[in-house]
């Protein structure tokens, strides 16, 4: 649990719990069959799906479940009312839940693997024993289920080894470009790993993140353009009024997503689109031209920094994202910086002497390993992470 305890320091908390709830649906107490509580369904909550459960040793209606088990040999056991046993499976979650968070929590999460019959146990035994059933409350407010995580369109699994952990995934890529991908499926659906989406996710993270320096950057030299929309800096304020209007309106746009129960690929969809608007202001022809631009910036980037930051994507520092990222984009390249360095050297020297096959060969093979080269850029660094070739 998050308090840091474990099920079995809770084993007598359980008991109790199962004591409760056995008691509230049964008030003349229950029978013990094989080591096992059975709840008549009738005095449960009704969530309990009868025709999805087999009648089995024990019980009396095919939606009893048990909250105390007769222990096997080598498992744990305590002594009980029952006999010497254990916790049932559903009792440990809802009794450590209402031991350490209350009788009523805001949202319980889990697999959409537990919806049934775990999920709706927990509800029947929780309900029952703290009488929200009566009083027309529930246990929990929300219920988020997630789904699975496949790789490569096959369930993750030991078995078909295909499993590996966040940790091992961020010795190679960034922590926000993980979130990136992560978020770009809605939690409720299956979402499918591939290398190809992670380089994917990747690649945009780094768009993000550049994206926000350059804004800023370009904002520090018009000051008071970027920041008072009541200053007139040459433009009318039926102008300002849009260029603030524009602002909020991508801020209710990700507010309306994350509020349709998190939906944060439609989140992410409603900044998209401002993304492209902030670089053709800061690199286009006309965007650089228009006398709006700087107040549309300034009220796109709020907007935009305040929506990654309810979508868990700090802006805080994004230079510090950006050299992190190029960091490990140079390791999934297997080179350093000392390297990259006499690379580019030698593609420097074969342009000075128009060897121009060797110059587009050594930027294709960079290319190939997720190193795009920018030329004509003044400013370091002259290159960005990009896609690797599958296999490189």
């Amino acid at each position: 649990a998050g308090a840091g305890q474990r099920a079995r320091e809770k084993a007598e908390e359980m008991m109790a719990h199962a004591k409760e709830s056995a008691a509230a649906v049964s008030p003349e107490g229950t029978e013990a069959a094989a080591g096992m509580i059975a709840v008549p369904s009738e005095g449960s909550s009704g969530l309990i799906t009868a025709s999805q459960v087999g009648m089995s040793f024990g019980k009396r209606d095919a939606a009893d479940f048990a909250l105390w088990k007769a222990s096997k040999p080598g498992e744990p056991w305590w002594d009980s009312p029952w006999g010497r046993g254990r916790p049932g499976w559903h009792i440990e979650c809802s009794s450590m839940v209402q031991s350490l968070l209350g009788q009523r929590i805001d949202i319980h999460g889990g697999g959409v693997d537990l919806m049934f019959p775990h999920h709706e146990n927990e509800i029947a035994q929780c309900e029952a024993s703290c009488g929200c059933d009566t009083t027309h409350r529930s246990f929990s407010n929300f219920w988020m289920h997630n789904g699975f995580v496949n790789v490569d369109s096959e369930k993750m699994s030991k078995s078909l080894g295909n499993f590996f952990t966040i940790k091992e995934v961020l010795q190679s890529y960034h922590s926000l470009a993980l979130r990136w991908f992560l978020i770009g499926t809605h939690y409720r659906s299956a979402i499918n790993y591939t290398q190809r989406a992670l380089e994917e996710s990747s690649e945009r993270a780094y768009y993000l993140y550049q994206t926000i320096a350059d804004v800023r950057k370009e904002l520090t030299k018009a000051p008071e353009a970027s920041n008072s929309f009541a200053s007139d800096n040459g433009i009318g304020g039926k102008a300002q009024e849009q260029a603030l209007q524009e602002g909020k309106t991508i801020s209710q746009a990700v507010a309306h997503a994350l509020a349709d129960d998190l939906n944060t690929p439609l989140a992410i969809g409603a900044i998209s689109q401002p993304l492209k608007v902030l670089n053709d202001l800061l690199h286009t022809r006309k965007g650089r031209k228009a006398k709006d631009r700087f107040v549309r910036m300034s009220s796109i980037l709020t907007a935009l920094e305040s929506s990654l930051d309810c979508l868990g994507m700090p802006v805080d520092n994004p230079d510090s994202i950006l050299s992190e990222m190029r960091s490990l984009a140079l390791a999934r390249a297997g080179m350093n910086e000392e390297e990259l360095k006499k690379v580019l050297g030698q593609r420097i020297e074969a342009r000075k002497n128009k060897n121009f096959e060797l110059s587009d060969g050594i930027r294709n093979n960079l290319a190939a390993h997720g190193i795009m080269l920018m030329d004509g850029v003044a400013d370091e660094p002259q290159w960005k992470p990009a896609m690797r070739e599958l296999g490189s």
